[in-house]
């Protein structure tokens, strides 16, 4: 039978190979919108690591530079953050360079043996666990006691924690320097604790290694040019309150410009940032799925046209009905699978050219086998109608058809 229908196949090949061709590129398409829809779906699923909900993140910018603050102001940033904490209204207080869903952050790598660790930083004091919801799996948040170490405590997530010492119980080892940190210029580092999985940049990225670093009121600089509060306040709280905290900010720092967005605002703009790349993506594969659609119907119509007399010789031989409509569709079934084959093909070859680099390989693979089961139903469900044609022709009118 299939030997049958692949000398049909090649009779017609020169329209069979438009149709293959147009199979495969809605077959990529659908690929591509199936495998990060997949990929950024089972992200979504994942704990976030923190509690986004009634938190403010504060950006404090220097009027005078359009920077962030300078270098030797660390310490007036740390009494920014104890203002904050007396502001009535004010559940907890901290200060962090990078806060979630914020667009900048700190990478850097370390060595580890014969490999290189890359990691996202940010710098954090006293507080910020409690302002953003963090969970400890093991040893504790920063304190003041860390002020008088030899050493920068550092608290890490649990996928740096795998990643370096296999294991979440790490607390109290060193990690090796930055690979660019010159030879004694940087103090050691020493986990004084392990989060859950921190996803700074929101629900539909991956777990990724993160590291934040203990930054102290007096220490001598600031932990980055730009530098960010971040603040809890009680649900619902009203606008009243902004300008209270605004108003307290630059009572103390006036050289300073202090802008409020709350976390919620910062995730939605995240989202909508991800997402709107792959929503057109998913209307460009609607429309050319529909053209598909429409294309095969022309095509298998105006083939039932043009083989009238023979499917009419084949029900005067005793062909079924039944049977007419399975070799309609066997031959359609047939050309999409050769599409999906050579999909297939093409996308086996992706990750040679580092395309869809980072995604796992069973989000790959569901996003193959959904591309196929969705072609596969549109072509059937394309071919049933003009097959259904087939079996209302009678015998003799097909015979006598010119």
């Amino acid at each position: 039978m299939i030997r049958h229908l692949l000398k049909l196949a090649w009779h017609r090949k020169r329209a069979n190979v438009l149709l293959l061709i147009e199979i495969a590129a809605s077959f990529l398409v659908v690929f591509a919108v199936g495998a990060f829809v997949t990929y950024f779906g089972g992200n979504w699923r994942r704990p976030l690591g923190y509690d986004w909900r009634d938190v403010w993140a504060i950006t404090i910018t220097d009027e005078r530079s359009g920077s962030g603050p300078e270098e030797g102001e660390a310490a007036l940033a740390g009494r920014l953050v104890d203002e904050l904490r007396q502001v009535p209204g004010v559940l907890a207080a901290a200060g962090v360079d990078s806060p979630p869903y914020v667009g900048w952050t700190n990478i850097s790598n370390y060595d580890v043996k014969d490999r290189t660790i890359v990691f996202m930083s940010s710098g954090a004091t006293v507080g910020a666990d409690r302002v953003l919801g963090l969970k400890l799996l093991a040893g504790r948040w920063f304190s003041r006691e860390d002020d008088a170490t030899p050493w920068q405590a550092v608290v890490i997530d649990r996928e740096m924690a795998n990643d370096m010492f296999g294991t979440v119980q790490c607390v109290g080892k060193s990690i090796p320097r930055d690979k660019g940190g010159q030879e004694g210029g940087t103090l050691e580092q020493r986990v004084v604790g392990v989060i859950e999985d921190y996803r700074k940049d929101g629900e539909l990225a991956p777990p990724d290694n993160f590291v934040f670093q203990y930054v102290s009121p007096e220490a001598r600089s600031g932990p980055s040019r730009t530098y960010c509060l971040v603040v809890r306040v009680p649900p619902g709280a009203p606008v009243a309150l902004e300008e209270a905290v605004v108003g307290r900010l630059r009572a103390l720092a006036p050289q300073w410009s202090f802008d409020v967005n709350t976390l919620d605002q910062l995730r939605t703009q995240r989202f909508w940032s991800i997402c709107t790349p792959i929503l057109i993506l998913g209307i460009v594969a609607g429309f050319l799925l529909l053209m598909v659609t429409l294309g095969l119907i022309g095509v298998l119509w105006q083939n039932v046209a043009r083989r009238t007399r023979e499917l009419g010789l084949r029900r005067a031989m005793g062909a079924t009905r039944l049977g007419i409509c399975r070799q309609i569709l066997g031959e359609l079934v047939l050309v999409t699978a050769m599409a999906l084959l050579v999909g297939t093909v093409l996308v086996v070859q992706l990750p040679f050219f580092d395309a869809f680099d980072g995604v796992p390989r069973p989000t790959i693979v569901s996003g193959v086998l959904l591309a196929i089961v969705t072609i596969l139903a549109i072509a059937l469900a394309a071919g049933l109608y003009p097959s259904w044609l087939t079996t209302r022709i009678h015998p003799a009118e097909a015979l006598h058809h010119d």
